[in-house]
């Protein structure tokens, strides 16, 4: 066993935006927007998770199943 060491302190995360476009072959187009969000220990980590999910969050989503359903 190794002995128990104290984490390092983290340096807080910061957002400074930025535009990255790339070109890839294939017909699917793939779009990623970040922005600041509180930290998952924050007591409103859950309720910022939930909006994410309720926005777009994965394959199952409303907005998902449209795009790809319905706009091809």
């Amino acid at each position: 066993d190794m002995p128990a060491a104290a984490r390092p302190a983290l340096a807080e995360a910061r957002f400074v935006g930025g535009q990255r476009f790339e070109r890839r072959r294939g017909v699917q187009a793939h779009l990623a927007i970040a922005m600041a969000a509180p930290a998952w220990g924050d007591v409103d980590a859950y309720a910022a998770q939930l909006c994410a999910d309720v926005a777009g969050g994965g394959s199952s989503s409303r907005l998902f199943q449209r795009l790809r359903e319905d706009q091809g």
